[in-house]
């Protein structure tokens, strides 16, 4: 799962570097070609099952207006395909094109991709469902996800995967035996930004802080890290630390 919050990247642009910025900043509204959406106007996109383009699902909220978004997507030959739960739902009218489904409401836009029109909007359905409660999160049906959310902290910029556990460690690369979750996130701030790095193990007698260390010490991605703070609570690692806000895109924090 990964979601950003690029109305708060909008707001620290003028400490981000220029070029750096606006490739970031088209980046996140790209998959988005169908209307017109800006930076400044939205304040969550959350991407799930790999996302839109990567055949998933994405979720935007922000300023976004239900009546024009809708009127982009007839213009673009997106047809009304049905209601379901206040919104609107859209697809192809081409039943030829790979399936893509839109729900509109005013304040957020869901945009699926599927095999075709119609299995895309039924993820869009099942994604309406979760957020009303009448479906099951993704949280709720993967025990270690869940335990993967409720250790780590959702800011400006998170990415958090679950995975299969490595037989072996390999500090270098980030890879710890018996590591089954992993999350990152940034908090943007005036001058410095927060980060921090979460790491979830099968048991508590798994983590080792001398393995987390020699992982900041020999991998090039904690190279721009300051203050670097390892700390173990049962199952759960932690890594964090600050950085120049003007740093934030560089070194592939952000993938």
């Amino acid at each position: 799962m990964r979601s950003t919050a690029p109305s708060s990247f909008d707001e620290h642009a003028d400490e981000l570097p220029r070029e750096d910025w606006q490739s970031y900043r088209d980046s996140m509204v790209r998959n988005y070609d169908f209307t017109r959406l800006y930076a400044d106007d939205i304040d969550r996109i959350v991407q799930g099952e790999g996302g839109y383009r990567g055949r998933g699902f994405d979720v935007v909220t922000g300023d976004l207006d239900a009546e024009d978004i809708e009127a982009d997507l007839q213009r673009n030959e997106f047809r009304n395909v049905t209601e379901h739960e206040g919104y609107e739902l859209y697809e192809h009218a081409e039943a030829d094109q790979v399936g893509t489904a839109m729900g509109v409401e005013d304040g957020t836009l869901l945009v699926a991709g599927g095999p075709n029109g119609g299995d895309a909007v039924r993820t869009v359905e099942d994604v309406i469902d979760a957020q009303i409660g009448e479906a099951r999160r993704y949280a709720a049906v993967d025990s270690e996800f869940e335990r993967l959310m409720e250790a780590a902290t959702v800011r400006d910029y998170f990415i958090g995967v679950t995975e299969e556990p490595p037989d072996e460690t390999n500090a270098e690369r980030g890879r710890f035996r018996n590591q089954i979750g992993i999350a990152f996130s940034i908090g943007l701030d005036d001058g410095d930004s927060d980060l921090s790095m979460t790491v979830l193990f099968q048991d508590e007698r798994d983590p080792r802080e001398r393995d987390l260390e020699d992982w900041t010490r020999e991998s090039d991605n904690f190279r721009l890290w300051r203050d670097i703070e390892i700390s173990i609570e049962e199952e759960v690692a932690r890594i964090d630390a600050t950085i120049p806000t003007r740093d934030v895109l560089e070194g592939g924090l952000i993938v």
